[in-house]
């Protein structure tokens, strides 16, 4: 397994940087027989819809084969929503995914990341999901 990989499962998984959002209906609507009245506030929380095993099937675990075209294919297009969805979509999505892509290809080559097993981040929400007491991992 890629050392950054054993990473990212030590990690605890997919921590999206927006964990929640809340969204005003702006129409009547019945989700699974629960009625919902123009104008309530709904809250969407990305967090767990990364996490639901109706989706995904190792839940728990950053698994890259979640992201194999195949998979990507089988499963609902909401399912994952990293930057949002919509007309609310992140404006940086297009550079974020770019930026990330680069700066872990240049890492990569120069770099192994060693997770830290003895530590356990704790997630702190609030309007991004941070960490609170840091992610450890060693550089060689």
């Amino acid at each position: 397994m890629h050392s950054l990989q054993r990473t990212l499962r030590t990690t605890g998984g997919l921590f999206p940087p927006a964990w929640a959002v809340a969204r005003e209906a702006t129409a009547d609507d019945v989700i699974e027989d629960f009625e919902i009245r123009k104008g309530t506030i709904v809250f969407l929380p990305m967090y767990e819809l990364h996490r639901n095993p109706e989706f995904w099937h190792n839940p728990l675990s950053f698994d890259p084969s979640h992201f194999t075209p195949e998979n990507v294919k089988n499963r609902p297009k909401f399912a994952y929503l990293p930057f949002d969805a919509g007309p609310r979509i992140c404006i940086g999505q297009q550079f974020a995914l770019i930026e990330m892509q680069l700066i872990l290809a240049s890492l990569l080559k120069r770099f192994t990341f060693v997770p830290d097993d003895t530590h356990n981040p704790k997630m702190f929400p609030l309007i991004t999901l941070k960490p609170m007491n840091g992610i450890k991992i060693g550089v060689k």
